[in-house]
């Protein structure tokens, strides 16, 4: 019995004890703690939380991208205008606006701006006149990246290119003379694998009349050119072309003060003649046929005169004029000779009444 009543009494407590949580259920605080103890959902709460973060971030790495996207576009249309402005030789500022509206960047549309310059404003070819800048901006409006600034975002592509010239064999210097090159006669100028340059800005800077030709793998004039049909060139006659500079500007040879032929030259029939120092003229009577060996031939005071239907030849010849007597130019009726600049320096118009082949590089025509 004793046992019975005692079995009872813990049925009982344990019963109680049962029953006290269900009635903690209830209370307020029971509840804040069974949800600070549950961790189910959480992963949903954090997302939420950061929802925000995640799509800005998604939202201004794409802006970003877009930005380096347009950057890669306007890169190419500037490297296609400058190459094709440095090859076009004529009018290159045109040539540049067309091939970035080509690609959709047209100047003064859609806050574009494309500037041209030739030489490059900055950079290692500000002295290069043939070298060509082009340079697109245009301002990126923001989007998710106004929350960290304002104002629009510049988006700027530069690009430089240098022409290939091409190597030269004639070239006028003279900036003003009108013509400064003068072909005319039954002369046939052929500059075999080189070009003529003439820096003059005249409206006839390079003149061609009557049944002289010129042959040339190029021609650029800075100014215009009279006689086009005369003219063969491999690569094209190209007008408005920036001047091309003196390649002697900065030498300074050493000019010899001996003789190596003191003699004059009547030079009849084919004639070959060896580089050196010359003291008498040289005469080069009409059909001759006359060979420079390779190197500099100075005329120390004295003069080079060709008459018609004649031909020089010579690879790698360079003529140097000394002295206040050297002279060089052609004794035909209609040839009005010239006087060649002291020291290579071709600064006046040049009378061609012969047919010169190769690369014969003279104080008229120099490279």
């Amino acid at each position: 019995m004793t046992a019975f009543i005692t079995w009872k009494a813990e049925v009982g407590i344990s019963s109680q004890m049962r029953s006290a949580p269900d009635e903690c259920q209830a209370c307020p605080d029971g509840l804040l703690k069974r949800f600070a103890r549950d961790q189910s959902g959480s992963y949903a709460i954090i997302i939420a939380l950061l929802m925000p973060v995640l799509v800005g971030t998604a939202g201004l790495g794409t802006e970003v991208a877009w930005w380096f996207y347009k950057h890669k576009n306007m890169m190419s249309a500037a490297d296609s205008a400058a190459v094709s402005a440095a090859t076009a030789g004529t009018n290159f500022a045109t040539e540049a606006n067309a091939i970035t509206t080509f690609y959709g960047y047209a100047n003064g549309i859609a806050n574009v701006t494309v500037t041209v310059n030739q030489p490059p404003s900055t950079g290692s070819f500000t002295s290069s006149s043939q070298a060509v800048e082009v340079i697109i901006t245009q301002p990126q409006a923001r989007l998710m990246s106004a929350l960290f600034g304002s104002g629009a975002v510049p988006v700027t592509a530069r690009a430089v290119a240098l022409g290939n010239v091409g190597t030269g064999c004639v070239l006028a210097l003279d900036p003003t003379a009108n013509p400064a090159v003068t072909v005319k006669g039954n002369t046939q100028l052929n500059l075999i694998n080189c070009n003529l340059y003439d820096n003059s800005n005249g409206g006839s800077a390079l003149n061609v009349s009557g049944t002289a030709t010129i042959s040339a793998a190029m021609v650029g004039v800075v100014g215009g050119v009279s006689g086009t049909s005369s003219i063969t060139a491999t690569n094209g006659i190209r007008t408005g072309i920036r001047a091309i500079a003196d390649p002697y500007a900065n030498v300074t040879p050493t000019m010899p003060t001996w003789c190596d032929y003191s003699n004059k030259f009547n030079v009849k029939g084919t004639t070959t003649l060896s580089p050196g120092s010359y003291c008498g003229d040289i005469s080069v009577a009409a059909g001759a046929i006359l060979t420079l060996n390779p190197g500099i031939y100075y005329f120390n005071g004295a003069n080079l005169s060709v008459a018609g239907n004649t031909t020089i030849t010579g690879t790698g010849v360079t003529l140097v004029f000394t002295g206040s007597g050297g002279n060089w130019g052609w004794r035909r009726s209609e040839a009005t000779p010239t006087s060649a600049s002291r020291r290579r320096r071709a600064e006046r118009p040049w009378e061609s009444q012969s047919m010169a082949t190769e690369r014969c590089r003279s104080a008229a025509a120099s490279t």
